[in-house]
């Protein structure tokens, strides 16, 4: 209806791209400038960036490079950027280093297990500590149990299962922690400590876990 008057994209040297070149720009630049395919120095191989960022200080770059489950998010939104191989490899990371191996695992880490940033406890107090002050640790290391239903949906939709009973029985198991998780909400919490303790200070029945998980079990129902 021509509430939108934007027809291309205008960059600050006053050239213009319209947005089907701008949107293949875009795509033929994503993997490029995102994915880390080898191994660096203070960074695992096979990763995607959560950023550019416009800084060369080396804390910048550091924190450029660490492994996040965030992309997990824009995988599933945006899949045509992606290429299965990176994706697959990038599954594998996430499994070794944000995925717990206890069986009673119902949350996903939001960093790498091994990051000198890691910081699995999440404390409220201001404690002096400028990694975990105030709860400043909620996004290096504190999991959540919404990524965890997220990392299903991407396992569900990249793996070569050998049949859908398979993929359902997996999940199934991956499941089960929250089928046997008791709470006086009905519900499931927003955030777990690093052994799996559920944090007093987020919600206990959190929206966008309850909604990830009905999506994955959507997933299953309808393949």
């Amino acid at each position: 209806k021509g509430y939108y008057k934007y027809k291309s994209v205008t960059l600050s040297n006053g050239v213009s791209y319209p947005f089907t070149q701008w949107k293949l720009l875009i795509k033929d630049n994503f993997e490029s400038s995102f994915f880390i395919s080898r191994l660096m120095k203070n960074c695992k191989e096979n990763i995607y960036k959560d950023y550019l960022s416009e800084s060369n200080d080396g804390t910048s770059l550091r924190n450029e490079n660490q492994l996040r489950p965030n992309a997990i998010y824009a995988i599933l939104s945006s899949p045509t950027l992606f290429t299965k191989s990176n994706v697959l490899k990038y599954i594998d990371n996430i499994e070794r280093y944000l995925l717990s191996s206890s069986p009673s695992t119902m949350s996903l880490r939001t960093l790498d297990k091994d990051d000198s940033d890691y910081k699995g406890y999440f404390n409220r107090d201001d404690n002096g500590e400028y990694l975990t002050a105030c709860g400043f640790n909620v996004h290096n290391g504190i999991e959540f149990v919404w990524l965890y239903a997220y990392y299903l949906l991407l396992k569900i939709e990249y793996t070569e299962w050998k049949s859908k009973d398979e993929c359902r029985r997996f999940v199934a198991m991956k499941l089960l922690p929250m089928m046997k998780y008791t709470s006086r909400w009905y519900g499931l919490p927003e955030m777990m400590n690093e052994k799996g303790h559920v944090i007093g200070e987020g919600c206990q029945t959190h929206l966008m876990a309850v909604a990830g998980v009905y999506e994955v079990i959507e997933k299953i129902a309808t393949m």
